[in-house]
């Protein structure tokens, strides 16, 4: 995977919407989790979702 350089840092960002969607069946949709969070131990990946239901102002007030 990409992610193994170890002088470049990655921050992936996914909506929470993303992970409610079905693409396909269910053996591939948990093939696609267990690689999303497979690397996950490495300390130049970092994974955030986005909550469905978010404040998108720059203030914070929702």
């Amino acid at each position: 995977m990409a992610f193994r350089a170890p002088l470049h840092r990655f921050h992936i960002v996914i909506g929470e919407a993303g992970l409610h969607r079905t693409v396909s069946d269910s053996a591939v949709m948990a093939a696609q989790l267990v690689h999303l969070f497979s690397d996950l131990d490495r300390p130049n990946l970092r994974l955030g979702v986005i909550p469905l239901y978010c404040c998108h102002d720059a203030d914070g007030a929702c």
